[in-house]
């Protein structure tokens, strides 16, 4: 695909990406199993944002969901310094209402990833608005600058207000339920 990526329209090539995102993202039963080929998925989406292949349509704002998964994955595979330069890069690309959260968000999991704890809360300090995946990642973040830290108390805190919100919440999903649980 990558040979002849330029013979390929807009649409069709912003098609063919996400169905390779879909291929590494799903099992053979199409059931969701947390990511099969999680090295494969991250490359397949960097190439996607690297050459502008997400875009399926001229002038819309990139997708919160694939600039918070490419974050998360970008810091779970190491490339810190990838993810940085995506964050500063792509954040003025998202809708407006949910730029600095976003961007915040994500440079909390890069300072994290570099070890800098405090610089990694100061960022999550900074997230105003609400955006349900996000504050779930603040929160999963949050937990494990806690136990880093030595500040076991105000993690087990966090832990069960979090159990009790997601257990009681119609907002989860039954898969997201068990993916927060396993975490915690």
């Amino acid at each position: 695909v990558l040979d002849n990526v330029e013979l390929i329209d807009t649409n069709t090539r912003s098609h063919i990406f996400f169905q390779f995102v879909k291929y590494c993202s799903l099992n053979p039963m199409g059931l969701d199993d947390n990511r099969e080929f999680p090295s494969e998925l991250f490359n397949i989406l960097r190439i996607m944002v690297d050459n502008g292949y997400y875009e399926h349509t001229e002038g819309t704002y990139f997708q919160i969901d694939l600039y918070r998964i490419l974050f998360l994955m970008g810091c779970d595979e190491g490339e810190l310094d990838w993810t940085t330069k995506f964050l500063k890069e792509f954040a003025p690309k998202l809708p407006p209402d949910f730029r600095e959260t976003a961007f915040n968000c994500g440079m909390a999991y890069v300072l994290f990833g570099r070890g800098k704890y405090d610089a990694s809360l100061d960022s999550l300090n900074k997230m105003h608005d609400e955006y349900f995946n996000l504050e779930i990642d603040k929160k999963i973040l949050l937990i494990k600058i806690f136990v880093e830290t030595g500040s076991y108390e105000q993690a087990i805190s966090l832990i069960n207000s979090m159990q009790r919100y997601i257990d009681e919440s119609k907002k989860v999903s039954f898969t997201l339920k068990e993916k927060i649980n396993n975490f915690l």
